[in-house]
């Protein structure tokens, strides 16, 4: 299985037991989300929810490997919730151009949610 031999997965697997990792492999990101005939979304516009939205950037996670680490070790410890996204694949390999992915998105690998 391609995903288990990823690197980043690999890591994220050896932080234990703060956090909880699930993994699903789909087409494209429109057919995770249940496109097109079941296709949903997150709840969003709730004024006492705080939601703070990254994107993680591969050669941040490859250059800051520990600090990575730590960052996502005090996220856990200190009580934030979080969902991800691993994102990466096929939407790297195309050139700017090409798509209407934002290039920022394209360099991620990680999108974190924290509230």
């Amino acid at each position: 299985d391609e995903l288990n031999n990823d690197e980043f997965y690999k890591g994220a697997l050896a932080l234990g037991n703060i956090a909880v990792l699930s993994k699903r492999c789909e087409g494209s990101y429109y057919e995770a989300r249940g496109g097109p005939d079941k296709l949903t979304t997150d709840e969003t516009g709730q004024a006492t929810i705080d939601i703070a939205s990254r994107l993680i950037p591969v050669d941040y996670i490859q250059n800051e490997a520990a600090t990575t680490k730590e960052t996502l070790k005090w996220i856990a410890v200190n009580g934030f919730y979080t969902f991800n996204y691993i994102l990466g694949g096929a939407m790297m390999d195309v050139g700017d151009n090409e798509t209407a992915v934002h290039p920022a998105m394209r360099k991620s690998v990680l999108q974190m949610e924290t509230f």
